[in-house]
């Protein structure tokens, strides 16, 4: 059940974003921050602590490189992600209650993950190019109060 209202509050926010990103025709660059060219945030705002209580950061580290991907809280024990970020993976760190991964802020939680769960439909990027059935879930280790 929280699972399905979980995606339901993130299709209704991803309608709400598209929604709000079409509307919005006059661009004002000063109240954006500067990011630089290779990232991948665009017009972005920063988030005051505590604005998104529900959002996680889970990443991973191996010799190559460090990657990090963002989630949803969709329940006091579990998070929604894309699954090309967890697949895989045995593991992931769960970052909650910070605007950023730098730091270590107060009131944030950090821990690895206890379980992972891909769609069991997902298989990557298709020759299409689209990431079919992209969707998982991470188990935290014990159940979190999302404020």
């Amino acid at each position: 059940m929280w699972a399905l209202f979980g995606l339901g509050v993130l299709a209704a926010l991803a309608g709400e974003l598209v929604a709000s990103i079409d509307e919005e025709e006059d661009y004002d660059n000063e109240k954006f921050s500067e990011i630089s060219s290779d990232k991948r945030i665009t017009r972005g705002h920063h988030a005051h602590r505590g604005q998104f209580p529900h959002q996680a950061s889970l990443c991973y580290s191996t010799r190559q490189r460090n990657h990090c991907c963002g989630g949803s809280l969709i329940s006091n024990q579990w998070v929604l992600t894309a699954a090309h970020c967890v697949k895989g993976r045995n593991s992931v760190n769960v970052k909650l209650g910070s605007n950023r991964l730098d730091i270590k802020e107060p009131g944030q939680i950090a821990f690895p993950s206890s379980k992972i769960i891909p769609h069991h439909l997902y298989k990557g990027p298709t020759q299409d190019k689209y990431f079919h059935h992209d969707i998982a879930l991470v188990k935290l280790p014990k159940a979190v109060r999302p404020d």
